[in-house]
C-alpha cells in the first residue's frame, strides 16, 4: 500500500453532513502520547490528518496515528477509534493496521482509546526486535481476562477449539516467536497468518 486508505463515499458523506473540525480529540491524543514521552510530528493536510512517530530506529519506518476518517481534529463525542499504520522506510504503508479500536460504526471513548493507543505506540517503539513488536500488537488487541475468559480459535475458517484466556495468549505468543504475522480486529479479535497461507483467528468466546 503506497498511501493511507482512501475515504469511501459513505465516509465523505458523513464528514460533509456535520463532522466539523474540532481539535478536542487531537488534544486528547497528543496529551496521552506526552504521558509516555512521545512527541509526534502532526500533519494536517487537505485530505488527511495524522500524527507520525519514528518506530524505533530508521530501519523500522514510522507509525502513523489517525482515525477511520483520516482525521485528528474531531469532536470526542464523534470519535470512532484510532488506527495505527506502519509506514515503511520507502514511504509505503503496510496494508493492515497495527492497532485498531472499535468497528467504525459505534462511538469509542476517546480518553480510554487515546490512553490505550499511546501505551501501544510507546511499547512498540521501545521494542528491541520483531517478536517484541508483534507482542505489543497482541497486548493492545486481546481483551483483558476479566472481559474474555475464553477464546474461540478458528483455523482456515473452521472453529476448532475454545480455550481459556491464558492458553490462548500463550499459543499466540508461541506463534509470534515463530515469525507469523498478526492482524488486529475489532472487539479483541485477531488473526495470525503464516507464510504458507494458513490463518488462525482468535475471537472472544460467547459467554453461556
Amino acid at each position: 500500500m503506497d498511501a493511507l486508505p482512501t475515504l469511501t463515499l459513505a465516509e465523505l458523506t458523513a464528514i460533509a453532513a456535520g463532522m466539523e473540525p474540532d481539535p478536542a480529540a487531537a488534544r486528547m491524543l497528543l496529551s496521552a502520547l506526552a504521558d509516555h514521552d512521545v512527541t509526534p510530528t502532526v500533519h494536517r493536510g487537505p485530505t488527511a490528518q495524522y500524527a507520525e512517530i519514528p518506530a524505533g530506529d530508521a530501519s523500522h519506518g514510522t507509525l502513523v496515528v489517525t482515525n477511520r476518517f483520516l482525521s485528528l481534529d474531531h469532536r470526542t463525542s464523534e470519535h470512532n477509534g484510532w488506527m495505527v499504520y506502519l509506514r515503511r522506510p520507502d514511504g509505503t504503508f503496510q496494508e493492515r493496521p497495527l492497532y485498531t479500536a472499535g468497528d467504525g460504526r459505534m462511538v469509542v471513548g476517546c480518553a480510554t482509546d487515546s490512553a490505550a493507543v499511546a501505551k501501544f505506540v510507546a511499547e512498540y517503539c521501545a521494542a528491541p526486535g520483531p517478536f517484541e513488536r508483534a507482542r505489543a500488537v497482541l497486548r493492545a488487541t486481546i481483551l483483558p481476562r476479566t472481559e474474555a475468559r475464553d477464546y474461540t480459535v478458528t483455523v482456515d475458517g473452521k472453529d476448532v477449539d475454545t480455550m481459556p484466556w491464558g492458553q490462548a495468549m500463550a499459543c499466540a505468543q508461541k506463534s509470534l516467536r515463530n515469525g507469523v504475522d498478526i492482524t488486529p480486529g475489532p472487539a479483541g479479535t485477531f488473526t495470525l497468518s503464516a507464510e504458507s497461507g494458513r490463518t488462525v483467528a482468535f475471537r472472544p468466546a460467547a459467554r453461556t
